[in-house]
């Protein structure tokens, strides 16, 4: 049974077996869209998913500051499929921006490059997710 103050995407990554390969804290620094590439980059080596992989943890985490206070946390699984989650305590939920000339094409980018994504609200806030479902072969090209 789904815990209503948790919900169904959040409760399936609580009950995973392993934990988060990666957990990253950030604050609101401009680094760390950077500094979360890096944690990745050992995980995902080469290749195209490797690309789609830390080009989507950037934009969630370049989300994050540009729309809270106080950073967040960057969560990843490396089992099938691939998941990075970023929780920060907004409690606003994400929208794309059509008419935005500049900026607003993040989740755009997202929608593009993952199998699945969403949010999910929690009570400190939200969890935003991606998940990868195509093969995972570290280090080669695609």
């Amino acid at each position: 049974m789904t815990d209503p103050e948790v919900g169904p995407i959040l409760e399936q990554a609580l009950m995973r077996k392993q934990p988060p390969a990666v957990v990253y804290r950030f604050g609101q620094d401009i680094s760390a869209p950077r500094h979360a590439r890096r944690q990745l980059r050992p995980l995902v080596g080469d290749g195209r998913l490797a690309e789609d992989v830390t080009l989507v943890s950037s934009e969630l985490v370049t989300n994050t500051l540009r729309h809270t206070d106080h950073g967040g946390e960057l969560r990843v699984w490396t089992d099938h499929p691939l998941r990075l989650e970023v929780q920060d305590s907004s409690p606003a939920l994400p929208s794309p921006r059509a008419d935005s000339a500049v900026g607003g094409k993040g989740l755009g980018i997202i929608e593009a490059l993952c199998s699945k994504w969403g949010v999910t609200p929690i009570k400190s806030g939200k969890v935003m997710w991606a998940e990868f479902e195509r093969p995972f072969d570290c280090g080669q090209s695609g």
